[in-house]
């Protein structure tokens, strides 16, 4: 008899050129194009209705940004336009190259309201159901220099230091996360030695548990909540990746699923959760960027697998299947393909039946 659970199905229903996958906020699946951010209302496919993708606000780059942002090959050589977007109620959050930026309702249009000064961008922003949020440096730190986590509670208009990672202590932070289900933070570190870390804040940020450290296997970017269960996915070019969970009565970190490359991107949709990798070179080097699939978490299944194209991947990009940050409840997922064949640039959105 066939597992039911190796039954993920992807029914391909729209496929746009030349928009990126951000995140899903209520409704909507929300998109960029270059430094523009759009909606798309789910609603309207589920109602076989014609497609619909509404403006939402834009932000002003320099000119060179502008520029780059217009050409498909220069906007992965500059990595321009919208990186990352945080939605709470009527705030949005987003993180473009150099620059933390706030939606301002009165013009429609982003505002820089922190120039970032050690690297280029973030990975995320973590937010509180009270509207506090928080991100983390990520930057190339050659000296190990002291690392620092910034939060603001007034919408993203003011940011202060909230806690220091000392001196040789980490490189750089890859994520941090709010967990609805215990009230606090995951904050996730790199890269080498004892600076990979999946620590446990609390939601003051005063009490750290550090829950595994010093390996290649603690080494993450991206995090899956459940009621009883947190997944994760390693991303080593060093080592084979994994997918782990971890028991959140007991703490036990349990391997699960091998991956072929390294993993930045999950998401999920109504029962199912999906992970994909990206081609980066190393010791676990593959020229292919895979989607895996799953609905216990136990039993994962490959869905997709898009070859990295001849552009330099240091320069133009690891070939990548880009998924929306947050979780939908409905039936859909969205994907945008980067650095890959015949997929790169390509907004997709397909329907998931078992």
């Amino acid at each position: 008899m066939e597992d039911k659970y190796n039954n993920i199905n992807l029914i391909p229903l729209i496929r746009i050129p030349n928009f990126r996958v951000l995140s899903w906020y209520k409704d909507y699946l929300y998109v960029s194009k270059g430094y523009v951010l759009y909606k798309i209302n789910i609603r309207n496919i589920e109602e076989n209705c014609k497609i619909k993708i509404e403006r939402v606000a834009s932000f002003k780059p320099n000119l060179i940004r502008k520029f780059a942002s217009q050409n498909r090959i220069l906007n992965r050589l500059s990595r321009s336009g919208f990186h990352f977007i945080k939605i709470l109620d009527s705030k949005i959050i987003g993180i473009v190259a150099k620059h933390i930026v706030v939606f301002n309702s009165e013009n429609n249009e982003f505002i820089s309201t922190f120039e970032i000064k050690r690297g280029t961008r973030p990975f995320g922003i973590a937010a509180t159901p009270e509207g506090k949020f928080y991100w983390g440096e990520y930057f190339d730190n050659k000296e190990r220099e002291e690392v620092y986590i910034y939060g603001s509670e007034d919408g993203g208009y003011s940011w202060d230091v909230i806690y220091v990672f000392p001196k040789g202590s980490i490189r750089h932070i890859h994520n941090i996360y709010y967990d609805f289900y215990e009230d606090c933070f995951w904050v996730l570190t790199g890269d080498y030695d004892k600076e990979p870390k999946i620590i446990k804040f609390s939601i003051d940020w005063k009490i750290i548990d550090i829950l595994y450290e010093g390996s290649q296997q603690a080494r993450t970017v991206s995090m899956i909540f459940r009621k009883y269960e947190i997944f994760y996915f390693t991303d080593t070019e060093l080592e084979q990746n994994y997918i782990y969970s971890i028991d959140r009565k007991t703490g036990k970190i349990e391997r699960i699923f091998p991956l072929p490359g390294p993993s930045i991107y999950s998401s999920e949709a109504g029962k199912y959760m999906f992970v994909s990798t990206h081609s980066e070179p190393g010791k676990s080097f593959n020229p292919y960027a895979f989607l895996y699939g799953s609905i216990n978490g136990k039993d994962w299944i490959e869905c997709l697998k898009w070859r990295k194209d001849k552009f330099h991947p240091v320069f133009f990009q690891y070939g990548s299947i880009v998924l929306p940050r947050e979780k939908t409840r409905f039936n859909y997922l969205a994907t945008t393909g980067r650095a890959v064949k015949y997929e790169d640039g390509y907004l997709s959105i397909w329907r998931i039946e078992d």
